[in-house]
């Protein structure tokens, strides 16, 4: 887990609270165990128990991180199609199961263990690589945690990494072994390849009307319509509430006044830093600089830092407060220009700062900047005005009103799209008018027609409300109306069977001792001879799309396979006229490499049976009911 650690919070937090403890360890799906309600928790294991609060705390813990690492603003309906609710489970039960056995190893932690991670982890350090206590609670309140909740993670997730480091390395593959599957995957072979495109087939006729409508007939699922609802809806838009928004000069130059972050700059200080561990070295730092000696010569002698390790930049108050805290940013910029701090106690030792130069602070006139403030404040306003609205909205729908009559009290149009599917196009292929809200169409195809109104903010400045008219299902579209796309889908089957028969024809010839060279012609995608490739990647070897390298090494030497075209364009026959086992003596580096990553895959091996021995001996009860009733009402 450590490793994982040192990445950083947004894959760390993400990886403490699923227990994903091992380079490359991941148990997906529900395996073997007793099913059959477990009271009030999604899973037992032995005395423990994972309970549906924990389970949503930690789904959107791993929703949230999946998000920050992807940059993908992943739903909660895509993560749930994507298997996410079973995977968070599943790792849940694989860290309750571990944490019991390393207890009943009477395995922990010691208080400097806990110390030593915690103050190891980039996220909770300043950008002088210093555990900073202030962005430690910070991010922890960020993520829904205290420091104590955090830090007893922190002392039961080391005794179960030590557990399963010592089972997975534990667990040593044979050499043997290692030199036989390496024999297998380093396995070259040389292929000829030939190319039958469906494209390049010209003598397909016109079908007959039997076989438009067979083809029809056979392939509706092509010519389907898709679902098409029909919408009314209603925009709150901040944007359009500004102009509306009355103001006085005594309103923005009281804006001014209180927001003078916005229009000035303040002062900045160029600053240097010694940093002692003991505190009688540190006075006697101090003391050396007050009677005048050099500040680069008395880091370099007390603390053996250099110029470079003493230098923090240039920082505002509230930038170095951030980093070090209040009571070192008041001492510094309470300092002339030259001036040295007293020494100043962290957790890390003794602090003494110089300020070795100074930009004065700058404050914009009123005048000057009164568009921006004007600005500024009618936004705001706007904001408040548009929270106050939705208040009252809440309370109208709660009393049954309709959309029709939120509009005309709210004085807003009531728009209408008569038909729009789940991609946005109208029914005559255009986009249709509708507005570029976050969740919006999301919103209208998983709303029932008729269903009662809920408000749906989209960002701050927009909200929405919205009601389903209708719904035209699928349907498949009339024959009259595809028959062309029907005709050429016919002769594109048509160009794709010719293709195939040339290339079965092509293989039997093979078969039949003709050369590549006999055969070659009858490919109007051409061929070649002589192609090198392998399961590894290797110097000198084809770089082949994997359907092709796949079925390269499906087949004994001398046979042929076809496949389908990694283009869609007809089929490609592959010939193997040589094969040569993977060599660890001759391919020593590699197969070094191979060698390790086989090991690291047989002890996650060794942990996934550890794992299984540990449900079958403490005892494990699914609750799957609970479960799925859980999943379904998490909703956002």
């Amino acid at each position: 887990m450590l490793s994982f650690i040192r990445k950083g919070l947004s894959s760390f937090v993400v990886t403490m609270l699923l227990g994903l403890l091992v380079v490359s360890f991941a148990i997906w799906g529900i395996g073997d165990a007793f099913r059959f309600n477990a009271g009030n928790a999604l899973v037992s294991v032995g005395d423990s128990k994972v309970t549906p609060t924990d389970f949503v705390r930690e789904f959107h813990n791993a929703l949230n991180g999946y998000r920050q690492q992807s940059g993908a603003d992943i739903s909660v309906t895509q993560a749930k199609e994507l298997g996410l609710p079973q995977q968070v489970l599943e790792q849940m039960v694989s860290r309750v199961a571990f944490d019991q056995a390393a207890k009943n190893l009477k395995l922990s932690a010691s208080d400097s263990q806990v110390y030593d991670l915690v103050h190891a982890i980039p996220a909770f350090q300043n950008s002088f690589k210093e555990f900073d206590k202030g962005l430690y609670e910070n991010v922890l309140h960020q993520n829904g945690l205290t420091p104590r909740q955090f830090e007893d993670m922190a002392r039961s997730d080391i005794p179960r990494d030590q557990l399963l480091r010592s089972v997975g390395m534990s667990a040593h593959m044979p050499a043997e072994l290692a030199r036989r599957l390496y024999a297998y995957h380093g396995e070259e072979r040389t292929i000829d390849f030939l190319q039958f495109q469906a494209s390049g087939v010209t003598n397909v006729k016109e079908p007959t009307e039997a076989e438009i409508a067979a083809s029809y007939k056979a392939s509706e699922d092509k010519y389907m319509a898709p679902e098409y609802r029909g919408l009314s809806y209603i925009v709150l838009d901040a944007n359009k509430l500004m102009q509306q928004v009355s103001l006085t000069d005594a309103d923005l130059k009281a804006y001014f006044d209180n927001h003078p972050e916005q229009y000035s700059k303040p002062e900045q200080r160029d600053l240097s830093q010694m940093v002692i561990a003991d505190k009688a070295k540190a006075e006697a730092a101090a003391a050396d600089l007050k009677a005048g000696k050099d500040f680069a010569a008395v880091a370099q002698s007390v603390a053996q830092m250099s110029s470079e390790d003493t230098a923090l930049g240039t920082l505002t108050k509230s930038a170095l407060e951030g980093s070090l805290g209040k009571p070192v940013a008041d001492a510094v910029f309470a300092l002339p220009v030259g001036g040295t701090t007293a020494p100043i106690e962290s957790s890390f030792g003794w602090h003494i700062l110089k300020v070795n130069s100074l930009k004065p602070g700058e404050t914009t006139p009123f005048d000057t900047v009164r568009t921006s403030v004007e600005a500024d404040v009618r936004k705001e306003k706007a904001l408040d005005q548009l929270y106050q609205i939705t208040s009252r909205i809440e309370d109208d729908i709660a009393s049954g009103m309709t959309l029709p009559e939120l509009a005309k009290k709210l004085d807003l149009p009531l728009e209408k799209v008569s038909a729009v599917d789940a991609q946005g196009f109208a029914q005559d292929g255009s986009r249709a008018a509708l507005p570029e809200l976050k969740g919006f169409l999301e919103k209208a195809f998983t709303t029932e027609a008729g269903a009662d109104i809920e408000l749906q903010e989209a960002d701050p400045s927009h909200y929405f409300l919205l009601a389903v008219d209708n719904v035209t299902p699928k349907t498949l579209r009339p024959l009259a109306s595809v028959r062309t796309a029907v005709i050429e889908n016919w002769k594109d089957s048509e160009r794709a069977k010719a293709a195939q028969a040339t290339a079965e024809a092509a293989k039997q010839a093979l078969a039949a001792g003709k050369s590549f060279d006999d055969v070659k012609a009858t490919a109007n995608g051409g061929g070649q001879q002589n192609i090198p490739v392998a399961r590894l990647p290797k110097p000198g070897s084809a770089n082949l799309p994997p359907e092709l390298k796949n079925a390269a090494f499906s087949i004994p030497v001398g046979s042929s396979v076809i496949v389908p075209s990694p283009d869609k364009n007809g089929v490609v026959l592959i010939h193997v006229t040589v094969v040569k086992p993977g060599s660890p003596d001759a391919d020593a580096e590699i197969f070094s490499e191979v060698q390790n990553g086989l090991q690291v895959q047989y002890g996650n091996d060794a942990l996934v049976a550890y794992r299984a021995y540990l449900q079958r001996t403490l005892g494990t009860k699914y609750n799957e009911q609970l479960f799925k009733d859980t999943v379904d009402q998490i909703n956002r």
